[in-house]
């Protein structure tokens, strides 16, 4: 049965693998693709945070003696965010639309496996003077879990590994840095009820490139916020929010909300200051800062800040 790109694509965006649910669901998919190609492969079960998961391994051998090339690609996705905010039908439903398909993680990036075990099917079955293996890892959007665990593990020492990500075909050699901070205030309360409920809606994001999203829990905490009683945002550190629904109640606002506009604002600032501002490799050139979670309620707060550094940063 030869390989048809469009039903593969289909099938791995249909397989919902959002970090916080585990990768599994792409395992029987990545197991039928490979097996047309005539590639074996390795499932490596783990578990992270709870979450079953899996790293998948497949490959081909060159001369013992020479450390092998390996080709990693991440079977994990970010959270589709709001549901109602998809066009064109559901985020684990691929569209095509020219010669553009768009659903959850089809950039980023599960039809970079489909090329890379077309890829492998080309020298399958060649003498290689340096083995080839393809690695397909869980939980790279929220820490490289299954890359660590992988290192960890000693299966395979390679020599170089390229790495697919969305870069417009282009080779990348380096990478910013990538920095977390999660800041608390007092307790933050789940169940704080409101009276009324707003959305403040923005536009998604890679936390990489902010500026091409519209960061919605910014967006409410530049309004007025005096009688609020709880502020909800975000997925995670990763992502620029697409939405922030902010609960009133009837009398003036216990949270800690100055305090949090004070630390995002010298988050920005601590960022936007760093030496050096800019470097050419990369796009966007200087350093990058987002906010992309807050839960505040009750009279406290948990907000996630990230930026992205570059090198020669501490």
């Amino acid at each position: 049965m030869p390989f048809d790109l469009i039903s593969a694509a289909r099938d791995l965006v249909a397989a919902d693998t959002v970090s916080s649910r585990g990768n599994l669901a792409v395992v029987p998919v990545v197991k039928a693709l490979a097996a047309q190609v005539g590639l074996p492969v390795e499932v490596l079960p783990e578990t992270a945070a709870g979450v079953p998961n899996a790293n998948l391994l497949v490959r081909l051998p060159g001369a013992p003696e020479r450390e092998p090339l390996l080709l990693l690609t991440h079977t994990d996705t970010v959270d589709p965010g709001p549901l109602d905010r998809w066009t064109g039908g559901t985020p684990f439903t691929l569209r095509a639309d020219g010669d553009a398909l768009y659903g959850l993680g089809a950039a980023d990036v599960k039809l970079d496996l489909c090329a890379k075990l077309l890829a492998l099917e080309r020298i399958e079955g060649r003498p290689l003077a340096r083995g080839v293996a393809w690695l397909g890892t869980f939980g790279e959007e929220i820490g490289l879990l299954g890359a660590k665990a992988f290192v960890r593990s000693g299966a395979l020492r390679p020599r170089a590994v390229a790495c697919g990500e969305p870069s417009d075909l282009r080779i990348v050699h380096a990478h910013k840095g990538y920095v977390v901070a999660r800041v608390t205030f007092g307790v933050h309360h789940l169940g704080t009820a409101a009276s009324r409920t707003e959305t403040f809606a923005g536009k998604a994001a890679h936390s990489g490139t902010p500026a091409l999203g519209v960061n919605a829990i910014e967006k409410a905490l530049a309004s007025d916020l005096s009688a609020a009683v709880y502020l909800r945002g975000g997925q995670g550190a990763n992502s620029v929010p697409a939405a922030c629904e902010v609960g009133y109640g009837d009398g003036p606002s216990a949270l800690p909300l100055d305090a949090v506009r004070r630390a995002v604002g010298r988050w920005h600032d601590l960022v936007a200051a760093l030496v050096p501002a800019t470097d050419p490799r990369f796009s966007p050139a200087g350093t990058v800062s987002n906010l992309g979670y807050l839960h505040a309620a009750g009279r406290g707060a948990e907000l996630l800040l990230d930026a992205r550094l570059l090198p020669g940063h501490d």
